[in-house]
Formats: structure tokens, C-alpha cells, sequence
């Protein structure tokens, strides 16, 4: 954990996704060691908007608010995704996550595709929201290169 807030406070204005194997549960709630990288990396570095993980089978959405100057008021959204389709048929039929970014829009389109049954959505929206499909409006504008 330390390299990885080492890294990040070596690039303080880029912003950061950060991917795990394990960090949020089936219940939609960080696991023990997904608790750890959140007080000890996420809450820590401001550029930290999107944790990534799998291990367990589920698809899952945590949204968490950050308060970094301690004000009592949410400075950002922490979006924190469990992505893990293995445990669905046939090994999970190859569904997996999609990031679309739309810099034009500034927002992140994500969606949940099988490329093995050209289908879109393992989970049905109505009946499960948050499960495959979320749209973040997020400032993706990057930084000019001097």
C-alpha cells in the first residue's frame, strides 16, 4: 500500500482507477482487506475516483463520499464496482465490464457485455439497478503537457 500512495502522490493531479482482485463483498460492502486499501490508499489520495475489483462471483456498486479537507462536507464520489460474472453459466458466458469514457460529455458510460452471446446486461436494469449499468459524470478534461 505504501508504493501504491507513493505513486500517487507522485502524480497528484492525474486521476487515478485503481484495480484489485478482492475488495468489495457479494453484500455490496468492502471486504476486510478492501476496508484496509480504503482508510490507508483511497481516503488519502484526492486523484483516487474508481476502485475495481472481482474474486467474488456478483456484480456490485458502492458509492462512497470522501470528505478530504475535513469540513464535514463530501469533496468527492468514490465509485467502488465488483465485477465478477464467473459464477453465472457456463463459467459466466464471458460477461464482463465496459468503461466508456466520453471526455466530449465528461461522463464514464459503464455497461456489462458478453462478447460470446453478443448480449448486454447479465443482470436486468429494472430489477437491478447499479448492477451492469451506471453512468459517473466526472471532469475528464486532462491536464495540457507543457
Amino acid at each position: 500500500m505504501q508504493w501504491i500512495n507513493d505513486v500517487l502522490k507522485q502524480y497528484p493531479d492525474r486521476k487515478a482507477i485503481l484495480n484489485f482482485h478482492e475488495y468489495l463483498l457479494v453484500s455490496g460492502n468492502r471486504s476486510p482487506i478492501g476496508e484496509e486499501i480504503f482508510q490507508k490508499v483511497v481516503e488519502k489520495n484526492e486523484n483516487v475516483f474508481l476502485v475495481l475489483s472481482g474474486h467474488y462471483h456478483d456484480s456490485e456498486t458502492l458509492i462512497s463520499e470522501v470528505d478530504d479537507d475535513q469540513d464535514g462536507i463530501a469533496d468527492r464520489k468514490v465509485y467502488q464496482m465488483l465485477g465478477d460474472y464467473q459464477g453465472g453459466p457456463e463459467g459466466g458466458q464471458g460477461y464482463m465490464k465496459l468503461l466508456h469514457f466520453d471526455q466530449k460529455n465528461n461522463r464514464i458510460l459503464i455497461n456489462t457485455y458478453s462478447p460470446y452471446l453478443d448480449d448486454y446486461n447479465f443482470y436486468e436494469p429494472d430489477e437491478y439497478p447499479l448492477k451492469d449499468e451506471l453512468v459517473i459524470d466526472f471532469d475528464l478534461t486532462g491536464k495540457k503537457n507543457k
